[in-house]
């Protein structure tokens, strides 16, 4: 367990320029690309990834390209994922949420070594499970005293914990209808936080994966970079990585 609590809460977030207070103008993005896409690049990478893992991979590129345009070092940026425990079949409707926090490589400039690095150590943290001690930590907190769970929580949001927030979540699968209308694309947002000036909330419903990119307006000039950047990287992973159906000729 203190390993784990090191790894997830310690103090190892780099200062960024995303780690500033949330004023009151927001800038909004989105990429949306084909979810098969995805799915064909975590099956033909190096070690198997999945769709978290690549779309990980690809705000860290996007990422890449903003820092460069500002001139900032690409140093590793601490991303918080958060994690849905709750099972199927588990009596308690309520959700059970907790995180893992993955370093993304901004120093390396192959795609493919990319997702290898950010693949590598997701699964590290699953194999450690640190998703499940981390909420065990906090339910012990609340038995304990709520002022401790209160602070445990806070100290969970600190910029040195972690720089920015991305969360995946899967949306309905197969063809769905809006008011007798088929469903062609679903798109999220997720506000920021303080000390968090960016967030991102991606989506999958209709065969399409959608990134939502939410900024502080005053703190990311060129938020139009960073999507720019995830649309190339998964479009250069393709490349790369994903092979094309046969024709059947």
């Amino acid at each position: 367990m203190p390993r784990t609590l090191h790894q997830e809460l310690g103090r190892r977030a780099v200062p960024s320029a995303l780690a500033r207070h949330a004023g009151p103008r927001r800038d909004v993005a989105f990429v949306d690309v084909p979810l098969d896409e995805v799915h064909a690049i975590g099956h033909a990478a190096p070690i198997r990834a999945t769709v978290n893992d690549v779309v990980l991979s690809a705000v860290g590129a996007g990422l890449h390209a903003w820092l460069a345009k500002a001139g900032a070092p690409a140093a590793a940026l601490r991303v918080k994922v958060p994690v849905s425990l709750h099972q199927p079949g588990e009596r308690d409707t309520a959700n059970r949420d907790s995180f893992i926090v993955v370093g993304l490589p901004l120093e390396r400039d192959d795609p493919v070594d990319r997702l290898t690095a950010v693949t590598r150590e997701t699964r590290e943290c699953k194999r450690r499970h640190d998703a499940e001690t981390l909420d065990d930590v906090f339910r012990r907190l609340s038995h304990l005293s709520r002022s401790l769970e209160r602070s445990a929580e806070h100290w969970s949001m600190s910029p040195r914990v972690f720089t920015l927030n991305v969360s995946n979540v899967p949306g309905p699968s197969g063809p769905q209808l809006v008011l007798g209308a088929p469903l062609l694309e679903l798109h999220t947002l997720a506000e920021i936080a303080h000390g968090h000036a960016l967030r991102v909330a991606i989506v999958s419903a209709a065969g399409r994966i959608s990134f939502g990119l939410c900024a502080d307006r005053d703190a990311v000039d060129g938020l139009e970079l960073i999507a720019d950047g995830i649309r190339r990287e998964i479009d250069a992973l393709g490349a790369r990585l994903a092979k094309p159906e046969p024709s059947g000729l």
